[in-house]
């Protein structure tokens, strides 16, 4: 089986550096979320085999959502791979338009697994910044569904209107580089809040940030 893997996280700091593919970024909750990782959207040949593979190289975090249509076959190759559910870090997403808490637990089922360790709102909504979505993320954390949230694609103003809203800042965000996210980081710092951001796409100079799309 010919497999094409995309390296999503890390995949520049990866090139000829020896990079472990274990190696983490700690989130203010205590979790760690591996630097490396594989993505999986269009990911649609095999795509259980292709996660049992990757597994196998030593690839530790794969990021799916729901409008990717991986979901089931996921699952399907995290229990094929025979590594542990509890060594494989698993980002998924909701759709702006879900109410975020059921499509939590739709994503859980189809994955065939008990929790995600990282759940996103996969972009905002048309308009606002979403309030309700991340609410329904809160809750889901609190019920256990994901250890982690985040947002994707949001810019620094709607992440702090739904800091404002709620309180939660999140653990995670990616958000588009470049100049977005170097705002974002200086954001986030400024404010105090413990969020940490990364970026969907590499970085054409300096340190890259490592990200998802």
């Amino acid at each position: 089986m010919a497999v094409k893997f995309q390296a999503c996280y890390g995949r520049q700091q990866n090139r000829g550096t020896g990079m472990d593919p274990k190696a983490g970024i700690p989130l203010h909750t205590g979790n760690k979320m591996p630097v490396l990782g594989l993505g999986t959207w269009q990911l649609t040949d095999d795509t259980a085999g292709a996660i049992a593979a990757a597994l196998g190289l030593g690839y530790r975090l794969i990021d799916t959502a729901a409008d990717y249509g991986t979901q089931p076959d996921i699952g399907e190759g995290i229990g094929r791979s025979g590594v542990k559910r509890s060594d494989v870090y698993l980002v998924t997403k909701v759709e702006e338009t879900d109410d975020a808490y059921e499509a939590a637990r739709k994503n859980l089922s189809e994955l065939q697994l008990e929790y995600a360790d990282l759940m996103l709102i996969h972009r905002p909504p048309r308009t606002g910044a979403g309030e309700d979505l991340w609410r329904g993320l809160i809750r889901a954390k609190e019920d256990g569904l994901t250890r982690d949230i985040g947002i994707s694609n949001y810019s620094a103003g709607l992440i702090d209107a739904l800091i404002n809203a709620t309180g939660e800042s999140g653990s995670w965000g990616t958000l588009p580089f470049p100049s977005p996210l170097r705002t974002g980081h200086a954001r986030f710092r400024a404010s105090g809040s413990s969020l940490r951001g990364g970026g969907r796409d590499p970085v054409p100079h300096g340190a890259p940030d490592p990200g998802f799309a």
